[in-house]
């Protein structure tokens, strides 16, 4: 009776749930906001690229069922490195170039599948450069292979990338290339996002890498 007792009173006593201790991306950029208050704006930009990795990952993970794998509807043409664009690169492009230049923070774009920099319109303009290759190795999507997206984040330079279709298309361009051509210890933050069974981005902000 008193061993049955003790297991009674044993079974009784309520169970206190741990508590979890989970950094998603989001409360990391808060806190890297409070400790490093220059890079504020970093929040806004690393919260516009999560949302379009979610998307492209959604993309990725349907594409062989919604016809994204070919080089049709859109696809077929070849970028800047040579390579045929897929359906699937040519989408990932617009939706990662789109959530980055209504930031508000980015003046220049600078993409894989783009033949020059792109400058960000004037209401929208900050002071910060991407470049980005937004799926890397499509070419193995039909294989059901790792894909991913590269991002990088610099300050500008200084002098405005004037990309218009008037004036000196030389200057411009070489003033768009300066902007996006800097040394890797130039960075202010960078890191990629992988598709496979599950997906994983991985960010650096000068201080250390982390993954989420």
């Amino acid at each position: 009776l008193a061993r049955l007792a003790t297991r009674m009173s044993a079974t009784a006593e309520p169970t206190v749930a741990k508590e979890a201790q989970v950094m998603t991306l989001t409360r990391f950029m808060m806190e890297n906001t409070r400790t490093t208050p220059e890079q504020q704006d970093l929040e806004n930009l690393m919260a516009s690229i999560q949302m379009a990795c979610k998307t492209i990952s959604s993309l990725v993970a349907r594409s062989g069922i919604t016809d994204l794998t070919g080089m049709q509807g859109g696809g077929g043409s070849v970028n800047i490195q040579g390579e045929e664009q897929k359906k699937l690169d040519v989408i990932s492009n617009d939706v990662l170039k789109n959530a980055l230049r209504y930031t508000g923070k980015l003046g220049t774009l600078a993409s894989e599948e783009e033949d020059h920099p792109v400058l960000v319109e004037e209401a929208y303009e900050g002071r910060y450069v991407a470049v980005f290759d937004p799926l890397d190795g499509s070419s193995n999507i039909d294989a059901a292979i790792s894909t991913g997206t590269i991002f990088g984040i610099f300050e500008e330079k200084g002098d405005e990338c004037l990309i218009t279709g008037e004036g000196d298309l030389d200057k411009a361009a070489e003033q768009c290339l300066i902007n996006t051509l800097q040394p890797g210890n130039s960075l202010v933050a960078a890191g990629y996002c992988m598709y496979s069974s599950s997906t994983i981005l991985v960010l650096t902000t000068g201080n250390g890498v982390n993954g989420f």
